[in-house]
């Protein structure tokens, strides 16, 4: 859990003066900060489970509205999203990095909707048959090469290590059409687990 000392006394205060800013990437370049009081209009991030009964994933959507008065913040589907929340100088990052899904743009007053969610949105573009495994293997060999399809870590988390140990002798029950979302939520289940 993340703890900030300076954004908790914020919190707790009476007057609170946190302040929001998304900032506009383009793979790992900064091309812009939009702050609150100037161009971010409006934010909002919600958290979707998609799953059965005994395990979830949770993707989260990122909605953002930029005041584009000058018509001079180019977005495309290239570009990422960090949404920060900051005391003074001192800024937190709480949420993953949001890829960029949606762009409309209002011509009467230049503002600009985006929409963006995080990396698991964007496992619904790969097969289980990208994955490259061959039997034998385990759930946790499995999620691992989700994990690196993906190119992101994978860290348990008050999670009984034995549940990923299963081994599949001739392959699990996938034919391989299957989304890399889908193979995530079957193992969420399979492990009553929760992935993020």
């Amino acid at each position: 859990m993340l703890v900030n000392n300076t954004h908790l006394t914020q919190l707790n205060s009476p007057k609170q003066t946190i302040k929001a800013r998304v900032e506009l990437l383009r793979g790992s370049t900064l091309e812009r900060v939009c702050n609150c009081g100037d161009l971010l209009s409006e934010m909002s991030i919600e958290r979707t489970g998609e799953g059965k009964f005994f395990g979830f994933g949770i993707c989260q959507k990122l909605n953002v509205s930029l005041i584009d008065v000058d018509r001079d913040i180019e977005l495309t589907k290239e570009h990422s999203i960090e949404a920060v929340f900051g005391v003074g100088t001192d800024y937190i990052y709480p949420f993953p990095r949001f890829f960029v899904q949606d762009i409309e743009r209002d011509e009467v007053s230049n503002m600009l909707k985006v929409t963006a969610y995080d990396i698991l949105f964007q496992a619904e573009r790969y097969k289980v048959s990208d994955l490259g495994l061959q039997a034998p293997y385990t759930i946790r060999a499995v999620t691992a090469a989700c994990a690196n399809i993906l190119g992101v870590p994978l860290v348990y988390i008050n999670v009984d290590p034995v549940t990923f140990d299963v081994n599949f002798p001739e392959g699990a029950n996938f034919d391989g059409t299957e989304s890399v979302r889908a193979a995530l939520n079957a193992i969420s289940e399979a492990t009553q687990t929760i992935y993020y």
